[in-house]
């Protein structure tokens, strides 16, 4: 790949292709400051280059991009203006090519980031991740990171285990610990479907144990899709509107008796109203009040 390039300080700060940056360690970001740094680039260009790191003698599996193309760079500073570029599709950023160690990235990495707000459970499994590939012991990064050793081996397990997909499209960065690690108890594929579902029904991410736990259900029926799932949760929406309605008929049971609730539902066609727009059945109820007498 060429590239123009200008020699400053010892560094050279070159155009280089935006998907051909590897993300060091997503951060999520405050939505407000993102949108005015887009509309900055977008009006005036990019006033400060990216830092990145040269990866092309990495193995290819440490650089395999999602698409099945490889990385060439690796991100040390300039996420968001990164991924602006990349959301503004901009084919080309202006970065400067640094040759640094990996414990020095990490290191720029915390200073850029600790300072201005506490790492996230997700910034902290990478950082964790690289240091245990470095061979760093458990107990020097317990130290470093203020974790235990059940949460290293979480942070481990989860990005082990987390889809490809999801992890570029930073899904698994937006879910809480245990929340993905729910979600990652599962293949990649049902992991995708499930994320799927979760956004086309815009269900609350409190939802993932359930749709995991039905998702598994279906995979060992071997009818797993998204569209089998869809239905599965429909069904138990319906299941869950039928309880509650029997649950609220049963209070009003409850509360008034038997004879009163009969005399209500007979003379209150407010009653009945409500009910009815509630979708609760009550005639079996009636039934069973006339011929039980009350």
């Amino acid at each position: 790949m060429k590239h123009d390039t200008i020699k400053t300080n010892g560094f050279s700060v070159q155009e280089i292709d935006v998907d051909a940056i590897k993300f060091f360690v997503r951060r999520s970001r405050s939505t407000r400051a993102y949108s005015r740094l887009k509309d900055s680039i977008r009006e005036l260009g990019l006033k400060q280059p990216i830092h990145v790191k040269d990866i092309a003698d990495w193995t290819r599996s440490d650089r395999k991009r999602p698409d099945r193309g490889y990385y060439t760079y690796e991100l040390i500073c300039g996420q968001g203006r990164l991924q602006a570029f990349r959301d503004l599709g901009l084919p080309r950023i202006p970065a400067i090519i640094i040759d640094v160690p990996e414990h020095e990235i990490v290191g720029r990495f915390l200073a850029e980031n600790v300072m201005r707000k506490k790492l996230s459970w997700y910034e902290k499994a990478h950082l964790v991740k690289r240091d245990v590939d470095a061979g760093m012991s458990i107990d020097d990064i317990k130290e470093k990171y203020f974790v235990t050793v059940g949460q290293v081996y979480k942070y481990l397990r989860i990005l082990k285990q987390a889809s490809d997909k999801l992890l570029s499209e930073s899904q698994i960065d937006q879910l809480s610990m245990n929340q993905a690690e729910e979600l990652t108890s599962v293949d990649a594929k049902t992991q995708e479907i499930v994320v799927d579902v979760l956004k086309e029904e815009q269900l609350d991410k409190s939802q993932i144990r359930p749709l995991v736990n039905k998702a598994k259900q279906l995979s060992k029926a071997g009818n797993l899709s998204k569209a089998a799932l869809k239905a599965s949760l429909r069904d138990l929406q319906t299941a869950l509107r039928e309880t509650h309605n029997t649950l609220k008929l049963k209070r009003l049971h409850w509360t008034l008796g038997p004879y009163k609730l009969r005399r209500l539902l007979q003379d209150s066609p407010e009653l009945r109203n409500t009910l009815d727009s509630e979708g609760v059945d009550y005639s079996d109820f009636l039934r069973a009040a006339s011929t039980g007498g009350a």
